[in-house]
């Protein structure tokens, strides 16, 4: 359950790792929108530094059908984590 993972459009796993139960408790208080912001950050800043590209929270939130912090899942629907 202390994990975050990242589907792509068709379901698919893209990517998983673990976190912190303290981090787990922090991010409990998020609403779903601060969550996915949270994490597209920092997915961004990891891809900045193994690839030199730049990208933005649009384009890797397009990317995805859905989030799943510590067990709290976030669809996001046409890029919107409002769901």
């Amino acid at each position: 359950m202390n994990k975050v993972e990242l589907y792509a459009k068709d379901g698919t796993l893209l990517a998983s790792w673990d976190i912190d139960w303290e981090i787990c408790n922090e991010i409990s208080s998020l609403t779903s929108e601060e969550i996915v912001f949270e994490v597209v950050n920092l997915l961004i800043i990891n891809l900045k530094e193994e690839t030199g590209i730049d990208f933005t929270p649009n384009m890797v939130i397009n990317e995805l059908s859905r989030i799943v912090v510590c067990g709290r899942e976030i669809d996001l629907e046409g890029g919107n984590p409002a769901h």
